[in-house]
């Protein structure tokens, strides 16, 4: 069974993305953005934070795999890959068919049941302090803090030493992230409880003393966007600098 919350994925990918889809959306999700912008989000966040050195990644919430894509195609790397969406991983399998059938991308369906369950399957894998970066991209923004904590964690205990932690975060102090919150006040208010896509903002004070308080060092933290009239996002890259041995029990 999927998890609630990615009944609400599930049901966007086969009831609202073909009315959302422009002309030259091809796979769901590619709504979002344009291939120029990926490219530079690829640039200042994957490739600065050494992407073609990679061996091992994980991924978290690809949907329909466009940066999954990038990663396949510009690196040598393989790639172990969650979400909550049956439907969009179904999506991104077809769209990645070669590089699941060579094996250099797998792909897990998050229950979202048991705080360990991303911890489990890297342990499974092999893979637990030898993955080199955690990655997630235009996913985390819909995430609450309580569960991103989780996925924080789970890095820090299973990256490498010097491994990378690269995600994109809704930031509500920005001017566009603050907007948006204001904005969607009363789209959201009434539908508490209930499956929603809405985003889940942060803001730089609260990456930074969470991330370094689990033994990550701040490489990176800035505005998706040098104009403060556009920016809305945060773009993350944090280096695993220590290890603690206590934080398994946060999740086990």
């Amino acid at each position: 069974m999927p998890s609630y919350y990615g009944e609400s994925w599930d049901h966007y990918v086969a009831e609202v993305f073909d009315k959302m889809k422009r002309e030259d959306s091809v796979f769901p999700g590619d709504e979002w953005g344009t291939p120029a912008w990926w490219d530079i989000c690829y640039k200042r966040l994957l490739e600065r934070a050494g992407a073609p050195d990679w061996k091992q990644i994980v991924e978290i919430g690809p949907g329909s795999g466009k940066y999954t894509a990038l990663l396949l195609e510009r690196t040598q790397c393989d790639i172990l890959a969650f979400d909550v969406s049956a439907e969009f991983m179904e999506v991104m399998e077809t769209r990645l068919a070669e590089s699941v059938a060579s094996m250099r991308l797998r792909t897990f369906l998050m229950r979202c049941d048991r705080a360990d369950e991303m911890l489990s399957k890297i342990e499974e894998k092999g893979l637990r302090g030898k993955v080199d970066a955690f990655v997630s991209i235009d996913a985390m923004v819909h995430v609450d803090l309580q569960y991103l904590a989780a996925y924080f964690v789970t890095a820090a205990i299973c990256l490498r030493q010097g491994g990378k932690l690269v995600m994109t975060l809704a930031d509500a102090t920005s001017q566009k992230g603050r907007e948006k919150l204001l904005q969607d006040i009363m789209l959201y208010f009434p539908n508490q409880g209930s499956m929603s896509l809405k985003f889940e903002f942060l803001s730089p004070d609260i990456v930074r003393s969470t991330l370094e308080a689990l033994g990550f060092r701040i490489e990176l933290l800035e505005h998706d966007s040098p104009n403060p009239e556009t920016a809305r996002d945060m773009f993350l890259i944090a280096e695993k600098i220590a290890t603690d041995t206590d934080l398994e029990k946060l999740l086990r």
